[in-house]
């Protein structure tokens, strides 16, 4: 019995719920047969108890009849080894009975357990589901753009073959005519090849341009993340930011903006595949850091009050603490009018050095774990 069980302990083979308790009943049913050799007769789990040794069939106590004549101290003797012998077999039948109740014990248990897997199980491919829902939405879109370039191909193919129809048409015309309709019909005949050629290229343009449109898109995350696109305040400044980089002359404080934000987004995915460490948390922290910096001194130098401006940070710190969930930190804002406090900001050297909070000048970022500030916030202060 001990041998069987502490085998099955140590069988580390995975096996199904079905096949766990396949066993556990086999290994139920021998204890009862081992227990119903011991006494002698059939029984079921439960069915002992340590006072039956002592009980007759009929379930009353039995009674020591008296000696018979040929009574003997031998006998007697053989009568002690019986008892003795008797008890220690319902010894056994009890600690059988004691076993048997432990595995039904663990039964229960492994029930109780394997219905939390399951419940578990359940929330998993919730969770699953929804990200196959996601993940169709993007191929759903991925499909419309690639049907519209595939529109737009078929377009500049038509058009392609139109001019070559007609070149071939007016070929046809010219033929019979005289030595300059020959010569007009060659140059017909070189043009046709080089429309070919044309739209041999286009097709290859067309590649990739589908090539590229990926990249760009990939990259354009990268820039400037898609949940940012989202941030209220911020959306009537894309077209000015779009025509302003392609400028002669950009703004310095638009370009390290993007700059800034691409570096910590970059950094961001590496901590977020696990392959960080403290080297990038620093490049991640610093860069969203000075990214708060240059985009509220272009805000401001484009004519945003300190409330406008108060109100599209705040928007943007919380979009990247909802991306940033789970993470080692995590920015934050000072409320306008607030007492300034030297635990988690900076003053700016064109604000008083005392006072309260007038203007936000940089957000701050700290720990998630701790309150320590890895980058204090900077604000102006007014008396």
């Amino acid at each position: 019995m001990k041998e069987e069980s502490r085998d099955f302990e140590q069988d580390d083979t995975p096996i199904t719920k079905q096949e766990f308790f396949g066993a556990l009943n086999a290994l139920e049913g021998r204890l009862v047969a081992k227990i119903g050799e011991i006494r002698g007769g059939d029984i079921t789990p439960g069915s002992l108890t340590p006072t039956e040794r002592n009980d007759s069939s009929d379930g009353r106590e039995a009674k020591p009849k008296g000696r018979p004549k040929w009574f003997s101290s031998s006998s007697t003797h053989v009568e002690k080894d019986r008892d003795k012998q008797r008890n220690g077999e319902t010894e056994k039948s009890a600690e059988l009975e004691r076993q048997l109740g432990e595995l039904q014990e663990i039964h229960q248990k492994t029930l109780q357990e394997s219905a939390k897997a399951v419940d578990d199980k359940e929330r998993e491919i919730g969770i699953q589901k929804e990200q196959i829902c996601q993940l169709k939405n993007e191929k759903r879109e991925l499909a419309e753009q690639k049907l519209q370039l595939e529109e737009e191909s078929k377009a500049r193919e038509q058009e392609l073959l139109s001019t070559i129809k007609r070149t071939e048409e007016a070929y046809k015309k010219q033929e019979g005519e005289t030595q300059k309709e020959r010569a007009a019909k060659e140059e017909a005949n070189k043009q046709v090849d080089r429309l070919q050629r044309e739209w041999e290229q286009a097709k290859e343009q067309i590649q990739n341009l589908r090539r590229d449109l990926e990249g760009v898109r990939s990259l354009r995350d990268r820039i400037w993340p898609s949940f940012l696109r989202e941030v209220e305040g911020l959306a009537p400044f894309v077209e000015e930011w779009s025509n302003e980089l392609v400028a002669e002359r950009p703004d310095k404080d638009l370009i390290f903006m993007f700059a800034n934000i691409f570096t910590w987004s970059c950094a961001f995915a590496i901590e977020k595949d696990g392959e960080g460490d403290d080297s990038i948390e620093l490049t991640a922290t610093t860069s969203l850091w000075n990214f708060s910096r240059t985009l509220l001194r272009w805000l401001y130098a484009h004519g945003k009050t300190n409330d406008e401006a108060f109100l599209i940070i705040s928007k943007l710190s919380e979009a990247v603490n909802n991306v940033m969930q789970g993470g080692r930190y995590m920015t934050e804002v000072p409320t306008l009018d607030s007492p300034f406090s030297s635990k988690n900001m900076d003053y700016s050297a064109d604000g008083s050095s005392v006072g309260s909070v007038e203007a936000i000048v940089a957000w701050g970022i700290r720990s998630t774990s701790s309150n320590i500030c890895k980058k204090k916030s900077i604000v102006k202060l007014t008396n």
